[in-house]
């Protein structure tokens, strides 16, 4: 099944992500697809808040530094992966990060479509396009 929604400023795209947390649980792995600009670092702020996150915390873009992990309530973690400088999935897995995709994890990985072995670990798509400056629509998917 798939859902989509739209959002016309950072905030809404934050709010949207927030009550959209909702559906996720331990263990799901989120590839976000979109181009440079579409919002995802902006969409994984509001996770991580409707996910329980500190609102203190600052989600930051983890593209060169591959991974930011956030704190979640009960000792689970938000993982937030950044696809962008990587080639394959022997430079994601030589850095054990698959490791991290276990029940007390959430992952979030930022150009979810750049390595397609990688896939096969997503039981969630969610696909940003960019309509104009602001407006931006979502298209929610589950798949496992």
């Amino acid at each position: 099944m798939e859902l989509k929604e739209t959002s016309s400023s950072d905030e809404e795209t934050e709010a949207l992500a927030a009550r959209w947390a909702l559906n996720l649980k331990p263990g799901d792995v989120v590839g976000l697809v979109g181009d440079l600009g579409a919002g995802k670092t902006t969409f994984t702020r509001g996770l991580y808040q409707g996910l329980g996150g500190d609102p203190d915390v600052l989600v930051t873009s983890p593209t060169f530094t591959l991974l930011q992990e956030y704190p979640l309530p009960q000792q689970k973690k938000l993982l937030h992966f950044d696809l962008y400088r990587l080639n394959s999935a022997r430079e994601f897995e030589q850095c054990d990060f698959l490791d991290m995709f276990n029940e007390n994890n959430i992952a979030v990985i930022e150009w979810g479509d750049k390595i397609e072995e990688l896939k096969y670990y997503f039981n969630i798509i969610i696909t940003l396009h960019i309509i104009d400056d602001q407006t931006r629509s979502f298209s929610f998917k589950r798949l496992k």
